[in-house]
């Protein structure tokens, strides 16, 4: 159970992690390669998004299917990251009454969205590529993806294994009034 709760943490590794790299071709840049990883998404991009730009590109007829994909890519890390930290406060506050179903979902949810994230951040890449008018020579995906939806899917593993100890503990343990009662018995002996 302890396991759990340290590994509960070790998503947060891939939110530092490269998701995608890149090689931009610019005037006087030539050749200028970078990567983007979660945390530098949100400090450096997404906190700094004009909504009405995206919705307009969105409805651009080059690069509105491309935009699209990595909108949809971006709500779905930010799934996966919120079900992660929501998973650690029920961990705290379920393992006392020893429940295990909402770690299990909030888990899964997180690894499922990290892996769609991943497979729209693909889509994404490669239309980047492509439409990228020479300006976006390369684009692949990082490490981050990786690590982050193996992280989610062994903490899914881990708190499902947790979970059936946790229903057989439950099953075998007496109740609340069995107990007292066999206190009782025991005290008057």
């Amino acid at each position: 159970r302890i396991a759990r709760l340290i590994l509960t943490f070790a998503p947060l590794i891939a939110l530092v992690l490269p998701l995608f790299n890149f090689t931009i071709t610019l005037p006087f840049r030539n050749g200028e390669e970078a990567s983007i990883s979660f945390l530098t998404f949100i400090l450096n991009y997404l906190l700094k998004v004009d909504i009405g730009s995206v919705l307009k590109l969105l409805g651009g007829e080059v690069l509105g299917d491309a935009a699209l994909k990595v909108v949809i890519a971006c709500v779905l890390l930010l799934v996966a990251v919120v079900c992660g930290v929501l998973n650690f406060f029920v961990l705290l506050i379920s393992g006392i009454k020893m429940r295990y179903r909402l770690n299990v979902a909030l888990n899964f949810i997180s690894t499922v969205s990290w892996g769609l994230a991943a497979v729209f951040f693909a889509q994404f890449t490669s239309a980047c590529t492509a439409l990228g008018g020479g300006i976006i020579t390369e684009c692949s995906l990082g490490i981050g993806f990786v690590v982050g939806c193996v992280l989610f899917a062994i903490n899914f593993v881990l708190n499902a294994i947790v979970g059936k100890g946790l229903k057989k503990q439950l099953r075998e343990q007496p109740s609340m009034e069995e107990f007292i009662e066999n206190e009782i018995v025991s005290l008057r002996k």
